[in-house]
């Protein structure tokens, strides 16, 4: 081996930055994109889904307040319940399934938080007429009990991981269907 085989240096023809740019470039509108679909959606079609729900259950049960209740509770709790559930089984369901799943809860959801009121928005634009004032009484129990039991479901999938977790699921369990009986309830009663 001679001396000169150290001197000989090798240069690879990809180390130059000029793809750098274009990864930063493409980094930037992935980034702008996740943050202005979302709030695309929630300025569009939550509330037009929430218009949507909301004639829909006028139409089924005819304006009766225990109904419209029931209805907002439902598609309020519904959003909650998806994405605990997905929280819950992700891993058990196929890519394409998660993935439906996923865009059904997300709808669900961000149509169930257009129920709730804001210094500039009132949801009683989306509701009014008959039974509309029992449909926000159901909602607002019904976002209550959706977000307890996703923090449930987010606890059940932290517990999942101990050796002994039955007993605390069923636990879990037995305490997010008394929270969800219980409000819907309380949101029939209370019209």
């Amino acid at each position: 081996m001679s001396s000169d085989d150290s001197a000989i240096e090798f240069r690879n023809p990809k180390s130059d930055n000029s793809g750098c740019l274009t990864g930063c470039l493409v980094f930037l509108g992935v980034c702008v994109a996740f943050t202005l679909i979302p709030l695309l959606a929630f300025l569009v079609v939550a509330p037009t889904f929430g218009v949507l729900f909301n004639e829909t259950a006028r139409s089924i049960t005819g304006g009766a307040t225990a109904a419209m209740a029931v209805s907002g509770w439902l598609i309020c709790y519904a959003g909650g319940a998806a994405i605990g559930a997905l929280v819950l089984w992700h891993r058990r369901l196929g890519k394409w399934l998660r993935v439906t799943a996923g865009v059904v809860a997300g709808v669900l959801a961000l149509t169930a938080i257009s129920y709730l009121p804001s210094r500039d928005w009132d949801p009683v634009e989306l509701v009014s007429g008959v039974g509309g004032a029992a449909f926000l009484v159901g909602a607002h129990w019904g976002l209550l009990a959706g977000a307890i039991t996703l923090a449930l479901a987010w606890l059940a999938a932290k517990l999942r991981k101990e050796p002994d977790h039955g007993r605390a699921m069923a636990t879990l369990l037995g305490v997010a269907v008394a929270v969800a009986a219980t409000s819907l309830v309380v949101a029939v009663v209370r019209v």
